[in-house]
């Protein structure tokens, strides 16, 4: 049970630093490094079950894609990253997600979903 404990839990840890890395990374506007880091951390966060760091992933996934022009990835991500903010009660997280999901929509030139997503 211990060493069970133990692989989540570095799971978890190095899902984090690749979150970290992936802001770092978005901070110089390196984005294609910020989508390779967020999807490590994805992956090794979907591999150890860890919720809300999925969610924290999908996003900087998401906001990733969106600052390459990608939208349609970017909104699956984005939506992804919603929904299991919104099932794990994170009301910051979910609020977020709606905040470039609006970005999104406003690139696109809906803006009545765009208004929709930012109320």
């Amino acid at each position: 049970m211990e060493a069970g404990f133990l692989a989540t839990g570095g799971i978890a840890l190095v899902a984090t630093a690749d979150l970290e890395e992936a802001q770092a990374s978005s901070t110089l506007g390196k984005f294609p490094d910020e989508l390779a880091a967020a999807q490590r951390a994805l992956h090794r966060a979907d591999a150890g079950g860890a919720r809300h760091l999925i969610a924290r992933a999908r996003y900087v996934e998401g906001r990733s894609y969106f600052n390459q022009g990608q939208l349609r990835q970017a909104e699956e991500s984005l939506q992804a990253a919603r929904q299991i903010f919104v099932d794990i009660g994170d009301r910051s997280g979910a609020a977020g997600a709606l905040n470039i999901l609006g970005s999104v929509m406003s690139d696109r030139h809906d803006l009545a979903q765009a208004v929709v997503m930012y109320k």
